[in-house]
């Protein structure tokens, strides 16, 4: 499977999804799901490090615009990787584009509202 078949998950979003399982905000086992698809050989969903690169990437993220800590190196992940954000966070904004960062936050429905 290529890199451009694949979707990439920031290792900072399985913390997140780690902490709201355990305030009742997200099912019980969907960490276990995502865990295992990621540790797939082969699989559409890969774990990305945060890493020196995300942390380089994350300066150029506008902290203004994206207070959150984990929110930022969210996109930062996706500027270092060179793909477009796609986020239901309402603390991420609508559409903005940051050099090579598009970030466009998805539908209830699932599907992108909105890309530059």
């Amino acid at each position: 499977m290529s890199a451009a078949d694949q979707i990439a998950v920031s290792a900072i979003s399985l913390v997140e999804i780690a902490y709201l399982e355990e305030k009742s905000r997200l099912p019980a086992g969907l960490l276990a799901r995502v865990i295992t698809s990621v540790a797939t050989p082969n699989a559409v969903m890969t774990e990305v490090p945060v890493d020196v690169s995300v942390v380089k990437a994350m300066i150029r993220v506008p902290r203004d615009t994206i207070p959150d800590m984990p929110d930022r190196i969210i996109a930062a992940t996706a500027l270092h990787l060179g793909v477009p954000l796609i986020s239901r966070d309402a603390k991420i904004p609508r559409v903005e584009h940051y050099d090579d960062l598009v970030i466009g936050p998805i539908s209830k429905a699932g599907e992108t509202s909105r890309f530059l």
